[in-house]
């Protein structure tokens, strides 16, 4: 037991993270890929 509570800590927080990051994803890589075109142009 002692050995999964951390990893199943861990689990959690990366879900937690995913989860933030899904949600405005769309919106980051939109940005980031005009920034590329830019660069490129």
């Amino acid at each position: 037991m002692q050995m999964d509570e951390p990893s199943s800590g861990r689990r959690k927080k990366a879900d937690k993270a995913k989860d933030k990051r899904g949600k405005p994803t769309s919106k980051h890589v939109r940005q980031y890929e005009d920034l590329i075109a830019k660069k490129k142009r």
